[in-house]
């Protein structure tokens, strides 16, 4: 290529500020749309996937004698398709726009109201999980064993000893805390790389439409 990037941007640009020429959309509405349909593809096979594990843990767990825990991991993950199935659709029906810049801002506003979303489920989701893993616990040998031991010389309330419920309190309240957190650091590790595409590829859009309004 003769001309650099930004030479064709800035001479794609129509009169219209903020909207791009068809010659500045060609070159780069390829690389936008092939971004956008493999994160696609990722969040469908990830949607699947629960499906899959849900289906597995509740088989297995039952046969290692933790069948709380088994169904109501799979419980949980079928919870999680649910709430994704919305999101799903939504995306599969954006439209590729002729405006290159306007589609992938509409993808990246949809992802930001999804991970807010579901971040709002994780600080239920983690909570819910640290509790049937202590409930699991509490029917399981290893777990009698443990609470007998605690409860020898012990404030007692009920049937358990005092330890016992600040084990619970203080878990479930951490599960609580970062469970947010935790579920935008799984998204980093496994969307980061192509958000960050998509983040400089709307960031060139940006600042060159900005270079544009001021010649």
């Amino acid at each position: 290529m003769t001309k650099s990037i930004e030479e064709i941007w800035q001479k794609g640009f129509d009169g219209n500020v903020g909207n791009l020429a068809p010659k500045v959309n060609t070159l780069y509405r390829k690389k936008t749309h092939n971004i956008i349909e493999r994160l696609t593809r990722m969040y469908d096979y990830n949607v699947k996937g629960l499906v899959i594990a849900a289906i597995l843990i509740a088989i297995v767990f039952p046969f290692v004698k933790m069948p709380i825990l088994g169904f109501g991991i799979a419980i949980l993950m079928l919870w999680l398709v649910y709430e994704a199935r919305e999101p799903l659709a939504e995306i599969k029906a954006l439209e590729v726009d002729d405006n290159c810049y306007r589609y992938i801002l509409s993808f990246r506003n949809w992802h930001d109201k999804v991970e807010a979303r579901f971040a709002k489920i994780y600080t239920l989701f983690y909570p819910i999980l640290y509790l049937l893993i202590l409930t699991q616990f509490n029917y399981s040998e290893v777990g009698e064993k443990v609470l007998n031991g605690l409860s020898r010389d012990a404030t007692m309330i009920g049937s358990y000893p005092l330890s016992a419920y600040v084990v619970l309190v203080v878990g479930t309240g951490l599960a609580w805390i970062f469970g947010a957190p935790l579920y935008k650091l799984d998204i980093k590790i496994m969307y980061g790389r192509t958000l960050s595409k998509i983040d400089d590829l709307i960031e060139d859009m940006e600042s060159l439409q900005e270079e544009a309004k001021t010649e």
